[in-house]
């Protein structure tokens, strides 16, 4: 095996997953290429969190199987489906040269040998030992070397790839980075699967955060993304010191210039929290709290431990302490015994958030949860009827979302090129909102450009940097 890629399902824990994967076999010395019809080694990194993500996965496996018999080449699944599944997958996908639980990940170099070796197909879906959790940092090459290349990087469409480095050390530093600072989940959601295939709460220790964090600033991250199933949950195991707590020593040190965290759990939502991100220069003005649904019945049948009402109290006590935050979140429609005034109650509360953005799920039934005992007596057409009105009432608010941006001032933090227009930029304003802008001069990613707003785009802002860099700018100026 001298190449291989690597496509991602699923959320940014799993992008990071992809990274710590790709880290490891650049240092066994394969390389990277752009396509899975390029690569020697396969890996298809997995989510099990609804059933739509684990069929694309198993289809996309299913797609090199051909290739494995003509070429040779490897196939490995990873990931929480991987977890969930196990050896059953083999019953799926027998010609699976490996199958790779999260917690796993740092055991591929071992599994690689052993897939040479001719031992095989390799189950590793061992989970994380609570007193020994294993949390592995990347080791990250200068983000210069891709001075030339902004999309050196990129975790961009589920597909994460990155192009041959100049030695075999680590991978490249990108402008946004992740940084895990827990995994697992004590919440047990009765629709989750993620304490099943993530494992308990585990908190890694907050000097080895701020050691990472600075390794990956010297490398050129301008921004950290801290990354947990429930960051509100964070407790640095040596010294106790709270999530809010962390927010203030990274702060402090001044490594980066922004911090962003996923996900929040609404129920942990302090108003130390609160005040950390108000308070704090470098914590960026964007939260992301799942409503999942404002119905207080469906709320406790979800064991989600708070009710709309609470869920709308702890938006307008953000608001009213960060005037600029963007308030994200997800919503599931359909679950099991959900009646009509149930839906209009989520329709109400979602309509007061005003929510900035949402992400939008139908229920899907997961294996091994509370919710998968109850009768899923919801027909398809009626999920499908209710999704497709929650969806116009998102696209509603996130319109208003962005309109309120346009023709204003914004710092913005430089990922690359647009991805659809070459001859333009994409970043980040500092509340997460994706702005794509034309800029005279030649921009690195990392880089922060001051962008006036003009326009929505879709989903999109269109902007353009300011002429003279020497006039002041705030979040919130006009142009």
């Amino acid at each position: 095996m001298n190449t291989f890629y690597i496509h991602t399902f699923g959320c940014q824990m799993n992008v990071h997953d992809s990274e710590r994967m790709a880290q490891l076999l650049v240092g066994q010395g394969l390389r990277p290429v752009g396509s899975p019809q390029e690569a020697d080694l396969v890996i298809v990194n997995t989510c099990s969190v609804r059933a739509k993500p684990e069929h694309k996965a198993l289809s996309e496996v299913g797609r090199h199987q051909q290739r494995k018999k003509t070429e040779g080449c490897r196939i490995i699944l990873a990931g929480c489906l991987a977890q969930q599944e196990g050896h059953r997958l083999l019953s799926k996908a027998p010609y699976l040269d490996a199958i790779i639980g999260p917690d796993a990940v740092w055991r591929l170099p071992e599994i690689l040998a052993s897939i040479q070796d001719g031992h095989g197909p390799v189950i590793a879906v061992d989970q994380h030992d609570r007193d020994n959790p294993c949390f592995v940092p990347l080791k990250i090459g200068s983000i210069a070397r891709r001075s030339q290349e902004p999309d050196f990087a990129k975790a961009t469409s589920g597909r994460f790839a990155v192009p041959s480095l100049d030695k075999p050390q680590g991978i490249p530093a990108k402008a946004s980075a992740l940084v895990t600072i827990m995994k697992g989940c004590d919440n047990f959601c009765s629709y989750c699967v993620v304490p099943h295939v993530r494992g308990r709460e585990v908190s890694r220790p907050a000097e080895d955060i701020l050691r990472e964090v600075k390794a990956l600033a010297d490398a050129g991250s301008r921004e950290v993304v801290l990354l947990g199933q429930n960051v509100n949950s964070y407790n640095d195991p040596e010294s106790g010191t709270g999530f809010p707590g962390l927010l203030e020593a990274l702060d402090r040190q001044g490594a980066v210039d922004r911090i962003r965290f996923i996900t929040s759990h609404p129920k942990d939502l302090s108003p130390s929290l609160i005040r950390a991100v108000a308070g704090l220069d470098r914590v960026c003005e964007h939260v992301h709290l799942g409503l999942q649904s404002g119905s207080d019945r469906i709320l406790g049948l979800m064991n989600r431990g708070y009710t709309g009402a609470q869920f709308l109290k702890m938006a307008a006590a953000f608001r009213r302490a960060v005037p600029e935050v963007s308030i994200t979140t997800d919503i599931i429609v359909g679950f099991p015994s959900e009646d009509d005034e149930d839906f209009k109650d989520t329709l109400a509360v979602v309509r007061a958030a005003a929510f900035d953005q949402a992400f939008s799920f139908i229920y899907s039934k997961r294996p091994g949860t509370a919710a998968g005992k109850l009768p899923d007596n919801i027909s398809r057409q009626v999920k499908l009827e209710r999704l497709s009105a929650l969806q116009s009432l998102l696209v509603e608010l996130a319109a208003d979302s962005l309109s309120r941006l346009t023709g204003r001032i914004h710092p913005v933090l430089v990922e690359g090129r647009s991805l659809r227009n070459p001859d333009a930029y994409r970043g980040r304003t500092r509340c997460n909102r994706v702005v794509n802008f034309a800029a005279a001069q030649f921009l690195r990613p990392g880089e922060t450009v001051n962008v006036h707003v003009v326009e929505v785009r879709g989903h999109t802002l269109w902007g353009e940097t300011k002429v003279d860099p020497n006039l002041p700018c705030r979040v919130g100026d006009d142009g």
